[in-house]
């Protein structure tokens, strides 16, 4: 899904951690459900993906599908629109969320110094 060009870095979170905001972000949107991944992508063009672990009771198999079918190929697209940026473009970071509220995924485009 994700090629050398396309990410830096992967990390993959243990059960006892979960999804922070960076203390340089001040507008954080109202996130109610859990967040399962998160990628950024800084000046230096560094794109850095981590994944969140999930408890199996709370993660159903059309959630998974629809993260595989769906969400990894709109996080490559946003990837790739990060890439294509100009230097003068990016001005600090740009994350993407992605939270899993019940069954319905939702995706939050972060900006920060």
């Amino acid at each position: 899904m994700f090629d050398s060009d396309g990410v830096s870095s992967a990390t993959f979170g243990w059960p006892s951690k979960k999804y922070t905001f960076d203390s340089r972000c001040f507008n954080q949107p109202n996130v109610t459900g859990t967040v399962i991944a998160s990628v950024t992508f800084n000046r230096d063009r560094v794109t850095s993906l981590r994944l969140f672990s999930v408890k199996r009771e709370k993660y159903s198999e059309e959630a998974e599908k629809q993260f595989i079918e769906e969400i990894l190929p709109r996080l490559r697209k946003w990837v790739a629109e990060q890439q294509q940026k100009s230097d003068t473009a990016i001005i600090g970071v740009e994350e993407c969320v992605v939270e899993l509220a019940g069954e319905r995924y939702r995706l939050h485009e972060l900006r920060y110094l």
